[in-house]
């Protein structure tokens, strides 16, 4: 999907979980230190909630996670 506008992503996947799923929030979680996927929330007017950390194992270091959130009363 990172290959979209990024206009077209945030309505195309926040319509879907707004509209269709009745979703209150929209949640995007990306590793603190993979800056380029950091950008694609950020650039598509998520906020920042949160970092977990030591959320996930990879090539046997633990990594912590962002979290990004888009409530449905932000979606425009």
């Amino acid at each position: 999907m990172y290959g979209l506008r990024d206009g077209f992503w945030k309505w195309s996947k926040s319509n879907h979980a707004f509209n269709d799923l009745g979703l209150q929030k929209n949640e995007i979680g990306v590793a603190t230190n993979n800056m380029k996927s950091r950008a694609i929330p950020e650039r598509l007017g998520f906020t920042e909630e949160g970092i977990i950390r030591n959320y996930e194992m990879l090539h046997g270091q633990y990594l912590d996670r962002v979290i990004y959130g888009l409530n449905k009363d932000e979606f425009h």
